[in-house]
C-alpha cells in the first residue's frame, strides 16, 4: 500500500503520533553494497493542526524503511563516482541564468567550500542531483530508493513523541543529540556521533538539514515572508536543523523551502527504501 503524500509547506506544527506495535519495528536492513543502513518504521498516523501554512489533517503512513544515518560523502562517491564537484551554473535552466535571478546569498551558499571526509554527511547537493543518486542506487540494487515525504520524515523524527524535540523539551540536552551552532564549530561532523532518537535514527534534527520529496506550496510562505524572493524554480521542503542553525531550528516540526535545482551548503539527505 502506498503512502499518502502531502505537499503543503509547514512551520510550527503540533503533531501527535500513534503507531501500531510490531515486533520487527526498529530492525535494520542492509541490502546494498554501499552499506546504507535503513531502519523499519512502524505504521501510524500524524495529526496536523491547522496553522499559517497548512490545513488540519490526519495522514496515515504504512511501514517503511528510512536511513539510519544521513548519506555520507563516501556513499555518494561510491554511487556517483566522485565527491560533489563545483556546481555547473551553465547547466541550469535559462530562467536561472537571467541576470538577477539568483542573489549573492544563494551563490555564497552554493559555492562555499566543504570539508572532505568519508564519514561526513554529503551536503551542497541539489534535490535534482539527489534524484540521480537515488536512480543509480535503485538500478544497481534492484530495490526502489527515494527521498522521504515531508510526513514520513517528521513521523520518523518524532518517533512517537509530541514534545518540541524527540528527547523532550529541555534544550540543555540538545548537545547530547545534535550538532548545531553552539557545539558544531561551524562545520559538519561524521554521522552517528550523537545519541539517536527513540527509533534508532541519528542526526535527525542537526548536523545537516535534509531534502524531502515534497513540493513546497509557496503561497503561504509568500504571505509569511512578503519581502523574500523565492526565485524562479520549483521549491522543495527540506527538514531538520543543521550545524549553523540555532537550537530552536532543531524542533521536530522545523521546515524550510529551497529551489530544487540549486544545492545549498548545509543540506543533504537520507534515503527511504520501499518495502
Amino acid at each position: 500500500m502506498k503512502r499518502i503524500l502531502v505537499t503543503l509547506g509547514m512551520i510550527g506544527i503540533t503533531i501527535s503520533c500513534r503507531q501500531q506495535p510490531d515486533p520487527s519495528i526498529g530492525s535494520i536492513l542492509v541490502d546494498n553494497p554501499y552499506h546504507i543502513e535503513v531502519v523499519l518504521i512502524p505504521a501510524g498516523d500524524l495529526e496536523w493542526e491547522a496553522d499559517d501554512t497548512r490545513h488540519a489533517m490526519t495522514i496515515h503512513l504504512e511501514e517503511y524503511y528510512i536511513g539510519k544515518y544521513e548519506v555520507t560523502q563516501k556513499q555518494w562517491k561510491d554511487v556517483m563516482g566522485d565527491y560533489p564537484v563545483d556546481f555547473d551554473w551553465d547547466a541550469l535552466p535559462i530562467e536561472f541564468r537571467v541576470e538577477g535571478a539568483i542573489g549573492d546569498r544563494t551563490r555564497e551558499l552554493v559555492e562555499r567550500s566543504v570539508l572532505i571526509g568519508d564519514s561526513l554527511p554529503v551536503e551542497r547537493v541539489s534535490w535534482d542531483a539527489v534524484q540521480v543518486f537515488l536512480r543509480r542506487l535503485s538500478e544497481e540494487t534492484g530495490h526502489e530508493y527515494r527521498l522521504p515525504t515531508e510526513a514520513e520524515w517528521e513521523y520518523a523524527c518524532r518517533a512517537g513523541t509530541k514534545t518540541d524535540y524527540y528527547f523532550g523539551n529541555d534544550t540543555l540536552l540538545l548537545a547530547e543529540y545534535e550538532w548545531y551552532d553552539e557545539n558544531s564549530g561551524g562545520e559538519p561532523h561524521p554521522v552517528g556521533q550523537k545519541k539517536p532518537n527513540p527509533w534508532g535514527l541519528f542526526d535527525m534534527s542537526g548536523n545537516i538539514a535534509e531534502w524531502t520529496a515534497t513540493i513546497a506550496d509557496m503561497a503561504p510562505y509568500e504571505l509569511l515572508y512578503p519581502d523574500r524572493d523565492f526565485g524562479p524554480g520549483i521549491s522543495r521542503i527540506y527538514r531538520g536543523s543543521h550545524y549553523l542553525h540555532t537550537k530552536f531550528a532543531a524542533h521536530s516540526d522545523y521546515a524550510h523551502t529551497y529551489q530544487q535545482a540549486l544545492p545549498r551548503g548545509p543540506v543533504g539527505f537520507r534515503v527511504v527504501r520501499e518495502k
